[in-house]
């Protein structure tokens, strides 16, 4: 079989047994325990390894075995039970060594790991999961491919294992909230580091993390890291409580047969138990070493076991022998091994005809998310950008000795608003997190930024000086080597939002004018408005105390304070976010809320709003009863695909300034806009909303901003929430 080209996947602390122990596996158990045929292999160790791709031929056999595999339940069912037992015996492998010489212990441990990573290596790989996506999404109709990558997500809900493999940041977040508290957390540590001693995110200690470590984190925290983390892991929780469900109800959507759905199902099945293998192998692992592998690489020497061969440190139990020093640093630039035939050889050669691309992750060379602005293909060179005190003054400084900025792409992890002004010269943007409609994205669709986002392993995969493609029309990564309002307002102090409409946005701003537009046709919180003329003499007593006697009427213990500038969610700039704001305030601080107010107002005067462009006008500040609510988001109501207009969904678990903030990625559905007009029975979603009763709630609010979209008369963005089934809009702004 001829060859593509060969991936360089970097391992971090390479041995030539596990590589070895690869090879044999696949020998051993005929390419896997799925008997799926692999007619060649070869794999290269300078510290990392190269695994093949395989010509489009060979891949189309690779990938009708795994369809076999999947669609017959009892080959699955055999493979699956064989998964368990090998689980079953690395748990017990305490008992089965003991007793045994260490020449036995060793032969007993390299059978295991053979065995495991026949599994594990086979049915449980990145790439056996990326050929079952790749046939699920040729059976996508036509009509859904824009989507697609929306789809398959919710398809394979169950495979977003992300819940499982936070388990620990879990634990960690429980620990930081009593730390926080007050509480003593001694004896928590203990059992944290005992029930992780097996995880490999530690500092580089083999036997996992560390009291010290744990408490260094803790004593980082603070009530904002802290919230955010819950956040995202309550997204998290949701997602994956109903990623079953949600699967279901997209493949009925779009009409998947039922092999399919088969197909999907067992490769979720897969993916949970990768998890568990890889947790139960990192145990083992640390089982084996205590008992005598920790022994056995400092007597032989970790230089030299790196790159023995399994027969050679068996010879070296038994009879002492030695690897020379010579064969060690030949072996230390290139180690060969090479399945072709039905034969394993190892050499030092790479075969003729071989093409090796440079990278640092096989799985990650071509990453993929969600484009927000952009088209066609382009090279660039990566900036990365680290979101603290000592990140972001490199970025001002690299920003300063930077020319050619049209030719650098800024990486980092999350957006925040302030950030924008300054890539208004670079290249391209892109980030791991964060969705269409955070304030960050619409400030760069604004500016033009060519952008993307939500592009997962991204910081990862990528480091400054690294050299890319980003094409635009795929969203694909590729590393490379190389409003005449007639009353006015002037001498008002509050205006109250439920008032009819008709004040100056100069007074009052755009976003109170433009809830103040809707409060007929759809809820809005309680609340009012300070108007600019108020906020320009707060200072004044008798303006003060008019504020305070509106405060004191509010029927709420919690308030936010908003922006709300005569520029800001216009049709010539949004402003999104650039503006301060606070949430979650207590109303009965008098002198906070005044403060804060003062804060709203001052904040015109920022250095990025002139980076972003001169905001003209005046500032008011609006200030809301809190709604904290159950499930929160944004929509975009036009957006045309395949001749029909879809409104575009954001939604997550919990308040809404996490998703503005692109602190979590939040789930999406494109709905079709005429089947909302028609009002019909039931409507298309692609993917399909993840519950049956958030269904029905968005079917309302789909009507809602179809009103809204039409009191306009222009395409708008909606924030929105609903707490106890009650639907608030927060905020609608024309794109």
């Amino acid at each position: 079989m001829s060859m593509k080209k060969l991936n360089l996947l970097d391992e971090g602390s390479w041995a030539l047994m596990i590589e070895e122990s690869n090879v044999r596996a696949l020998h051993k158990y005929h390419g896997s325990m799925a008997r799926l045929d692999i007619d060649y292999y070869l794999s290269i160790g300078t510290n990392r390894y190269y695994k093949a791709y395989f010509e489009a031929a060979g891949l189309a056999r690779v990938r009708e075995g795994i369809v076999r595999f999947l669609l017959d339940e009892d080959t699955y069912k055999r493979c699956i039970s064989g998964i368990y037992d090998v689980l079953e015996r690395m748990r017990n492998s305490d008992e089965a060594f003991a007793g045994l010489a260490l020449s036995e212990q060793f032969e007993l441990y390299c059978n295991l790991l053979c065995e495991y990573i026949a599994y594990y290596n086979s049915v449980i790989t990145d790439t056996f999961y990326a050929n079952v996506f790749d046939l699920v999404d040729s059976e996508l109709p036509p009509d859904t491919r824009f989507a697609a990558k929306a789809i398959k997500d919710s398809l394979f809900a169950t495979n977003n294992n992300e819940l499982l493999t936070h388990l620990q940041t879990v634990d960690m977040l429980a620990m930081s909230q009593q730390h926080l508290s007050g509480q003593s957390v001694d004896e928590e540590i203990e059992r944290f580091v005992e029930k992780y001693r097996s995880t490999t995110i530690s500092s580089g200690s083999p036997n996992g993390i560390t009291p010290t470590e744990v408490k260094d984190h803790l004593s980082q925290q603070t009530p904002t890291s802290v919230q955010l983390e819950k956040a995202f892991l309550d997204n998290l929780h949701f997602r994956y409580s109903h990623a079953e469900a949600w699967s279901e109800r997209t493949a009925s959507a779009i009409n998947l047969s039922e092999e399919t759905r088969l197909l999907i199902r067992h490769t979720c099945e897969l993916s949970y138990l990768k998890i568990l293998m890889r947790e139960e192998f990192q145990k083992f692992k640390v089982t084996t070493r205590s008992r005598f592998l920790n022994g056995l690489i400092k007597e032989i020497g970790k230089q030299q076991f790196d790159y023995m061969l399994i027969d050679e440190i068996a010879d070296f139990i038994r009879y002492g022998r030695r690897v020379s020093d010579a064969e060690i640093s030949r072996r230390q630039k290139l180690v060969i091994f090479e399945l072709a035939e039905g034969a394993i050889s190892f050499s030092g050669v790479v075969p003729q005809g071989i093409e090796i691309e440079s990278g640092r992750d096989s799985s990650r060379n071509e990453l993929s998310g969600d484009v927000l602005i952009g088209a066609g293909s382009k090279k660039y060179r990566v900036k990365k950008v680290e979101q603290h005190e000592e990140g972001l003054n490199s970025f001002d400084e690299f920003i300063e000795a930077t020319e050619a900025k049209e030719d650098v792409a800024v990486i980092t992890n999350v957006l925040r608003p302030y950030l924008v002004p300054k890539l208004r010269k670079f290249g391209a943007l892109v980030t791991q997190y964060g969705g269409y409609t955070s304030h960050a994205s619409v400030l760069c669709r604004e500016l033009g930024i060519s952008s993307m986002i939500n592009v997962p392993g991204l910081l990862d995969s990528l480091e400054t000086n690294d050299h890319i493609e980003i094409d635009f029309d795929r969203g694909t990564i590729r590393r490379l080597d190389d409003v005449s309002l007639s009353e006015s307002a002037a001498n008002k102090i509050v205006v109250n939002l439920d008032e009819e409409s008709g004040y100056a946005t100069r007074e009052i701003g755009a976003k109170a004018a433009n809830l103040m537009k809707i409060n007929k046709s759809a809820r809005i919180a309680e609340g009012f408005v300070i108007t600019s003329h108020a906020l320009r003499n707060i200072d004044d007593e008798d303006v003060r105390q008019v504020i305070l006697e509106r405060l004191a009427s509010m029927k709420c213990d919690r308030i936010v304070i908003r922006s709300s500038h005569e520029s800001e969610d216009s049709s010539t700039g949004s402003y999104a976010g650039l503006f301060e704001s606070y949430v979650d305030v207590d109303v009965s601080d008098s002198d906070n809320v005044i403060e804060l107010a003062r804060s709203v107002y001052r904040s015109q005067q920022a250095n990025s709003i002139d980076k972003y462009g001169k905001a003209e006008g005046d500032m008011s500040a609006i200030v809301q009863e809190m709604i904290s609510a159950d499930v929160s988001g944004v929509i975009l109501t036009s957006n045309s695909f395949n001749g029909y207009d879809y409104m575009l969904l954001e939604y997550v678990v919990g308040d809404l300034c996490h998703l503005m903030q692109g602190d979590v990625t939040p789930l999406i559905s494109y709905i079709r806009k005429v089947d909302i007009i028609d009002d019909s029975e039931s409507y298309c979603a692609y993917p399909a909303i993840i519950t049956e009763p958030l269904a029905g709630l968005f079917k309302s609010l789909m009507k809602i901003a179809v009103d809204l979209e039409n009191q306009f008369s222009r395409r708008v963005q909606i924030e929105w929430g609903i707490r106890n089934e009650t639907i608030y809009i927060f905020q609608v702004r024309p794109y």
